[in-house]
C-alpha cells in the first residue's frame, strides 16, 4: 500500500456518555487526540473525519482533520455498523477519483493509541504483505476464567480455573478487540464487508494504550493514563 487514508468514525450521539466525541479529554475535546495521533504518524496521506455533526466538523477540521463531506443521517444510529461507515467514505473517495490503495479506520473512543501504533500497522501491510491489520490487547481478566449468570443471577458456567487440574497461566490465550485500528484496502473492505476477517494479521497494542472509552468509568481511567504518560513525557524532555 503506497498512499492510506485514515477515515475517524464520529457521530454526534452517545448512549453512555452525552457527546462522547467532542467531552473534554484533558483539555481538549475527545476525538481531537485521535486526530492529532494521525496526523503525527506521518504514515497517513489524508485523515478524514465522518460525521454527520456539525460541531464535530467545525472541532475536527480545527484540530487538522478533513470533513469534506457530512455523512448521512440514516448512517449515525447507534446501531449502525461501522463497515456501512467505511464503505461510504470508500464510496465517495470513488466518486472523487481520489481512491487511495489502503483505508485505516481510527476510532475517537481510543484517546491512548500513539502515533507508533498507526505507524507499526502499516509497517505490517507494507512489510509482511498483509491483506488487512486489526489491533487487539491481551486483558487482564481471561473469559476461561469466568462463570456465566443468568438473567435471574444463577451461575450456569464453572469457571475453568476453578477446577482443580486448571491454573490461571494453563487456560488458553486470548486477545480482545479494541476498535482502535483496522487496516486493508478498499477493494477488501468491500468485498468482505467487514473491518476484520480470519485473513486478517493481529497488532497487538499495550493494554495501558488499549483502553476504549466506552462507559464513563473507561472515561476516568483513560483520563488517568494520559495524564501520566504525558507527565512522564514532561520529566524526559
Amino acid at each position: 500500500m503506497k498512499t492510506i487514508v485514515g477515515i475517524i468514525p464520529a457521530r454526534g450521539g452517545s448512549k453512555t456518555i452525552p457527546r462522547k466525541n467532542v467531552q473534554p479529554f484533558l483539555g481538549k475535546p475527545l476525538i481531537a487526540w485521535t486526530i492529532e495521533s494521525a496526523l503525527n504518524s506521518q504514515v497517513l496521506d489524508r485523515v478524514i473525519v465522518s460525521t454527520e455533526d456539525e460541531e464535530i466538523a467545525g472541532i475536527a477540521q480545527e484540530y487538522g482533520a478533513e470533513v469534506p463531506f457530512l455523512r448521512p443521517d440514516g448512517l449515525a444510529h447507534n446501531s449502525t455498523p461501522l463497515i456501512k461507515v467505511i464503505l461510504h467514505a470508500i464510496d465517495w473517495l470513488e466518486s472523487q477519483d481520489q481512491m487511495p490503495d489502503g483505508i485505516m479506520m481510527l476510532s475517537p473512543t481510543n484517546p491512548l493509541r500513539a502515533p507508533e501504533d498507526i505507524q507499526a500497522a502499516v509497517r505490517m501491510v507494507r512489510e509482511n504483505n498483509a491483506v488487512s491489520v486489526a489491533s487487539m490487547f491481551q486483558p487482564s481478566t481471561n473469559p476461561y476464567a469466568c462463570g456465566f449468570v443468568t438473567r435471574g443471577g444463577t451461575v450456569f458456567g464453572v469457571p475453568l480455573m476453578n477446577r482443580k487440574d486448571q491454573r490461571h497461566q494453563s487456560l488458553p490465550s486470548f486477545m480482545a478487540l479494541n476498535g482502535a485500528i483496522y487496516l486493508a484496502s478498499p477493494s477488501t473492505f468491500r468485498e468482505t464487508k467487514a473491518l476484520i476477517t480470519h485473513s486478517s494479521q493481529i497488532y497487538t497494542m499495550p493494554p495501558e494504550r488499549a483502553i476504549e472509552v466506552i462507559t464513563p468509568w473507561d472515561f476516568y481511567m483513560a483520563e488517568l493514563v494520559m495524564r501520566d504518560r504525558l507527565a512522564q513525557s514532561q520529566e524526559q524532555s
